[in-house]
């Protein structure tokens, strides 16, 4: 440490590399090893952020958590080894061990996993959201069954779904037997012949 200040060092190599960063707390071994003047940090675990060097304001917590990043900033990692790949991307949220295959430059990602590293959320930069889906492409994607409650309106709903996986309108029908498209207020009666 040469000119740092507000630093906290718990362990073998913790925050052994600081020059002037400042208001960072390492606990582990090697715990932000590397980090020269990145501020603001937290690292709780053995290599926990072990490469920041310059990135400010990261968490990790757990064993190797955050080992990877760099120079990315405002990162939360919760889990042991994860992320393995993210080294200059900023403003993730990710929960869960073992989590690999990410973007260096990943951002704005929430990602939350379980202990051998597949993910079950995935909240992307532009907002869509994968139920078990890493790579969602509509607001909502899910891979498997859903179930959705609590739906204004009355009656029993059939939602039609493209080709694609994309839900489109819905079939809706009344107790008092009438049967529309998408909306209840524009549901006429529906007669069939055979």
């Amino acid at each position: 440490n040469v000119s740092g200040s507000n630093n906290v060092g718990i362990g073998t190599y913790s925050l052994v590399s600081n020059t002037v960063g400042a208001f960072s707390t390492g606990v582990g071994h090697a715990a932000l090893q590397a980090n020269t003047i990145g501020d603001y940090s937290t690292a709780i675990g053995g290599n926990a952020l072990y490469l920041n060097t310059t990135g400010d304001a990261n968490i990790g917590i757990g064993l190797n958590s955050g080992y990877t990043i760099t120079t990315g900033s405002y990162n939360i990692v919760i889990g042991s080894s994860s992320p393995t790949d993210i080294t200059t991307g900023s403003n993730n949220v990710v929960i869960g061990g073992n989590i690999t295959g990410l973007s260096s430059s990943l951002a704005n990602n929430i990602i939350l996993a379980d202990g051998a590293g597949t993910q079950r959320i995935r909240v992307l930069s532009d907002g869509k959201v994968g139920f078990s889906v890493a790579a969602p492409t509509e607001s909502l994607h899910l891979l498997g069954t859903g179930k959705f409650e609590g739906l204004a309106g009355t009656g029993n709903r059939l939602s039609l779904v493209s080709s694609t996986g994309v839900f489109g309108e819905s079939i809706v029908s009344e107790s008092s037997g009438k049967i529309g498209v998408s909306k209840a207020s524009t549901i006429t009666k529906f007669l069939a012949k055979g």
